[in-house]
């Protein structure tokens, strides 16, 4: 589908690939991604369908480290590219030389509970620890996330380890600075409106808290960013701290 498979390349890399443009070169593959119908339902087959979309994933992982040359990496993944995210660094990184070079992995946009990390690949607790995971979800102050959360730990928990949901602050990466100011916020990119010119780039956009395992947001006034009917800022969450 050759208009959804430009707006895909508009919209992700221009408001998320990008933010790690100052750093990296960057490999952006297209998989067949599962549905929202797939995260809806509860019936099994949302399961094959993301499994059918991982392997894409997966695939394309493979073919970037043959031409890697050794080279340390970021993988990067939002809500479903964070799931997949998680599970490749579960099956092709984890225990593997390919863990040293793992310089970090940000995954926000899905509820993650700390038990459901590789061993070797813990929470990232500094602004300068390497081979670790950066992972939030914005909500509003206001927002009731118990649902939310009960689901994140229903689906994604193991077992006899930590269910405490991983929050990242994207304004400080320092577990021991889970609040961050509006005026610490280096700038906001506007989310992309189909058929609409870039916006510019707002600076010092909204305060961060990392609070039980949720980051609560609150923009500053005028800044572009609405919450979805449940309080979620999951359209804004690289975009508001890129």
């Amino acid at each position: 589908d050759t208009p959804a498979r430009e707006w895909t390349r508009a919209s992700v890399a221009d408001r998320q690939v990008s933010a790690f443009s100052a750093c990296c070169h960057l490999f952006m593959p297209f998989y067949r991604q599962a549905s929202t119908r797939a995260f809806q339902e509860r019936d099994g087959r949302g399961a094959l369908a993301y499994d059918l979309a991982y392997t894409d994933v997966e695939r394309a992982f493979r073919s970037w480290e043959v031409q890697s040359e050794g080279r340390p990496f970021i993988i990067a993944g939002h809500s479903q590219g964070a799931l997949h995210g998680l599970r490749l660094l579960k099956n092709a990184i984890s225990g593997t030389p390919l863990a040293e070079r793992l310089v970090a992995a940000y995954l926000p946009g899905i509820g993650m509970p700390i038990g459901a990390l590789p061993e070797d690949i813990g929470p990232c607790l500094t602004p300068t620890q390497t081979r670790c995971i950066a992972s939030w979800n914005a909500f509003t102050p206001q927002a009731d996330v118990s649902v939310w959360a009960k689901r994140s730990v229903d689906d994604y928990a193991v077992a006899g380890r930590d269910p405490t949901l991983l929050c990242t602050n994207p304004i400080t990466f320092n577990a021991q600075r889970p609040n961050a100011r509006a005026t610490k916020g280096k700038g906001m990119l506007p989310v992309a409106i189909k058929g609409q010119p870039h916006a510019g780039k707002v600076a010092k956009p909204a305060s961060a808290q990392c609070h039980d395992g949720v980051l609560r947001v609150t923009p500053r006034a005028n800044v572009p960013a609405t919450s979805l009917p449940n309080g979620s800022l999951h359209m804004q969450e690289i975009a508001l701290f890129w």
